[in-house]
Order: structure tokens, then C-alpha cells, then sequence
């Protein structure tokens, strides 16, 4: 009776662990992603629980082939020291090279509008993009599939772009939304508000310095609405560090692993096991 409730015991601690385990590579892997901000609330739970259900069996079998064999030999000194450092390494190079990951996701809302200057031409949208790091925002809420956006003179249309700031990078430059029209816009009033905040640009070929077709748009950025998945600010940022030093003593531990299974492969036993 004691052995099988042990038993039990292990393979519950074993279970909870690869859950763990998949839930934090889950949140590492998608957390980084502009994608993943752009879907609404359901379709973000489902590629969530999708992406975990998928690393729970890559995990599981990495634990049993790569991870529990070589148990007795992580108290070893010198392999203490080799994870230990793979494990600094690997959260120093996720951290640095995750803009998206430490960013708080908020939602603006965008209204654009187009009057032509005696006539009925459209004003076409063929990019919406973030002006530093030039990511592309969706169009899909604003009624369209992909681009360009085509805004009928005298109309207006109505979106949700989602915006990622770190903190740190609000230090190196100001938010600010790049709105690319065609090659030679149409005479016209150009009408843009983000978050109830707006700003009028006026297109007129017979100026002495004509609007360029990107046109920058900075007011009103900042006032987004935080997703409701971030409940805390603070307690979500807790979370994903937790997440990223999970992962990264899993993957330390994979790693010690795999080299151990490739050094310890003996060519002379594979080939007298096959001629077996």
C-alpha cells in the first residue's frame, strides 16, 4: 500500500512538473510574438492551450530520455557549474532579446477619415506600422483582410491596433503610429484619431513642401486600454520572470542532457547492437 501510494505521489509531483514546465516554454514562446496580441481574448486561450498541450508531450518525453537518466550526475560540481551558468546565459539572452516579452499589450482605437478636396477619390491605407520598430499592425478589425485600407471620400473607418512598450525602450524613443498612403495621395483632409485623441493632416500636391505619403501620428498613443489578461502590472511582469526561469532551468537541463547522451553514444555499440 505504501509503495503504490509512493508511486502515485511521484507520478502526480512528475505530472504537476511537465505542466509547470509546458505553461511557462508556452508563455516564453508566445508572449514574444506581435501575433499573439492581435487575436481577440478566445482565440488567445485556445492558441495558449493548444502551444501548452503540444510542449507537455515534448517536455514529457524530454524528461524521460534526456533529464531523468542523468539524475545522479547534476550534483556533481562541475556539472553544477555548467548548468548554472547556461542557466544565467540563457535568461540574460532571453532577456535582452525579447522586446515584446517585458512590453504591457494595451489597445487603442482608431478612427480614420478622408475628405477629397472637390471630388470623390479614395485614400488607400497600405500600411499601418509601429515608426521605430516598423511592425505591422492588422487590419482586420477595420473591415479588411489585408491592405490597403480603402477609405472612400466623405467616410470614415474604425479599428483597434495593439501597442508593446517596454518602459525601458519609452527611454529610447516616443510611441507613435506611421500611417503609409499611396504613392501620390489625393488632394484632401486626412483625419486620424487614436483613442478619441485626433490629428488632421491636409494633402495638397500644389505646396510648396507636399506631405510625404508617411505620415506620423504620435497623439493620444499612450492612452490605450491594458489588455484584461494583465490584471496587475506588476504581478504579470512577476509572472513572466517566473515563466523565463523556468524555462531556462529546463532547458539548461536539457541541454546537460543531450550533450551527456551525445558524448556517451558509442558508435561500436550501435553498429554490435544492429548486427545483433
Amino acid at each position: 500500500m505504501k509503495l503504490s501510494r509512493s508511486k502515485d505521489i511521484r507520478i502526480l509531483l512528475q505530472t504537476s512538473l511537465i505542466i509547470i514546465i509546458s505553461i511557462s516554454l508556452t508563455a516564453l514562446s508566445l508572449l514574444r510574438l506581435a501575433f499573439f496580441y492581435d487575436q481577440n481574448n478566445n482565440q488567445r486561450i485556445l492558441t495558449f492551450l493548444l502551444i501548452t498541450l503540444m510542449f507537455c508531450g515534448l517536455v514529457f518525453l524530454a524528461y524521460n530520455t534526456l533529464i531523468l537518466p542523468f539524475l545522479s550526475l547534476y550534483l556533481k560540481w562541475k556539472n553544477v557549474i555548467f548548468i548554472i551558468l547556461m542557466i544565467i546565459i540563457l535568461i540574460s539572452t532571453s532577456s535582452i532579446n525579447s522586446l515584446y516579452y517585458w512590453s504591457t499589450p494595451k489597445e487603442n482605437s482608431i478612427e480614420i477619415c478622408f475628405d477629397a478636396a472637390g471630388g470623390s477619390k479614395n485614400l488607400q491605407i497600405h500600411k499601418l506600422i509601429e515608426s521605430h520598430t516598423k511592425r505591422l499592425y492588422s487590419p482586420v478589425s477595420f473591415g479588411f483582410d489585408q491592405y490597403p485600407i480603402i477609405i472612400p471620400s466623405g467616410e470614415c473607418v474604425n479599428g483597434k491596433i495593439i501597442t508593446m512598450y517596454w518602459k525601458y525602450t519609452l527611454m529610447l524613443f516616443f510611441p507613435s503610429l506611421t500611417a503609409v498612403v499611396q504613392k501620390e495621395p489625393p488632394d484632401g483632409r486626412f483625419y486620424l484619431s487614436i483613442n478619441d485623441v485626433p490629428s488632421v493632416v491636409y494633402f495638397d500636391k500644389n505646396a510648396e513642401e507636399p506631405i510625404d505619403n508617411e505620415v506620423n501620428f504620435n497623439e493620444g498613443i499612450e492612452d490605450g486600454e491594458t489588455l484584461p489578461f494583465v490584471i496587475h502590472k506588476y504581478l504579470y511582469t512577476a509572472v513572466k520572470a517566473i515563466c523565463l526561469i523556468v524555462s531556462s532551468i529546463f532547458l539548461s537541463l536539457f541541454f546537460f542532457g543531450l550533450t551527456e547522451k551525445i558524448m556517451n553514444y558509442s558508435p561500436a555499440k550501435s553498429n554490435q547492437s544492429h548486427g545483433n
